[in-house]
């Protein structure tokens, strides 16, 4: 063997001793690295359906009476009780048997589906994250392949608050309740949910009876032009499409129109599932965002002094 092969040799042999101690001192870091790849993996997966479940889902008007399957059924508990933001005071009841809640409402409602999920929570103050909530369940059971609705909320306040807390009657109800649960005593929302009578996606080339995009914001900056795409289609009560968008850089803020009532619980709720939207669009692009309330000022200059008065400030997201 002459002198340059050996060297050829010898080197080989330094360079794969290197790398057997660096593979064992390291391979369980190269075990965690990978287990946290595919859990980032499965959660861009997740983000990207329900992403993708905004622009085909529509409300279901008509339902088919039919009951979802058992496998599917117990997927839309689980979507239920796993929910991406876990606040104590809300919680989703499934309830299965919808003919009982149409007993209850009788006429009251034109929309009658064979399941519900009654959204409640413990106090009046948090509507905008029952809405974010309730679009997070939306979009999830449309990603199932199921159908939903919003429901108005005029119906017997106190009639629904008996059926969820009453524990005499939690077996024949299908209704879980625990005692934590007992403190969770307001309704606040209620999705129908089931098989549609007709097509329950929303067809590539379909026309939207939203907002255009130039209503939503006037001024945009370029690169976030495709979020007006995806926070038009949002649902909202009666389809009011309360929202109105002011953007600068990295910085937007957050708008309800004045014509309709701030305080209101519904126009809340929608705004929470409007700010669903924005929120998906940003973790779609791998941006991450903070919700800031800011000392808001009205700003008179170069404008009519009656645009500043069609508008309340909600809140403003800051893209990092």
């Amino acid at each position: 063997m002459d002198i340059h092969s050996f060297f050829v040799v010898y080197m080989l042999y330094i360079y794969c001793n290197k790398i057997n101690i660096y593979t064992t001192k390291n391979i369980e870091i190269f075990q965690l690295k990978h287990i946290y790849d595919k859990i980032n993996d499965i959660e861009k997966e997740e983000i990207m359906d329900l992403y993708d479940a905004i622009f085909y889902r529509k409300s279901t008007k008509e339902f088919s009476q039919k009951k979802i399957n058992e496998k599917l059924f117990d997927e839309v508990k689980d979507v239920c009780s796993n929910l991406e933001i876990n606040k104590q005071d809300i919680k989703a009841h499934v309830i299965e048997r919808g003919h009982l809640i149409h007993l209850l409402m009788g006429k009251k409602f034109d929309i009658k589906s064979p399941h519900y999920i009654l959204i409640t929570s413990n106090k009046n103050d948090c509507f905008y994250d029952i809405g974010f909530i309730a679009e997070e369940i939306v979009l999830k059971l449309t990603v199932l392949g199921v159908a939903t609705c919003y429901l108005d909320m005029n119906f017997d306040y106190e009639h629904i608050k008996d059926f969820v807390i009453n524990k005499d009657s939690d077996e024949e109800h299908n209704i879980e309740v625990s005692d934590e649960d007992d403190e969770i005593i307001i309704p606040q929302l209620l999705i129908a949910f089931g098989y549609s009578s007709d097509d329950m996606f929303r067809e590539k080339n379909e026309k939207l009876d939203r907002k255009q995009p130039k209503n939503i914001c006037k001024d945009i900056d370029k690169k976030y032009k495709d979020l007006l795409e995806v926070v038009r289609l949002s649902p909202s009560y009666k389809n009011c499409q309360p929202w109105i968008i002011k953007n600068s850089g990295k910085k937007f803020d957050i708008y309800v129109e004045k014509k309709y009532r701030y305080s209101d619980k519904m126009i809340q709720i929608s705004m929470g599932a409007f700010l669903r939207h924005f929120d998906l669009y940003f973790k779609k692009n791998e941006k991450t965002i903070t919700y800031k309330k800011a000392v808001h000022k009205r700003n008179f200059k170069n404008k009519s002094i009656f645009s500043e008065f069609r508008k309340k400030y909600l809140v403003s997201v800051l893209v990092e």
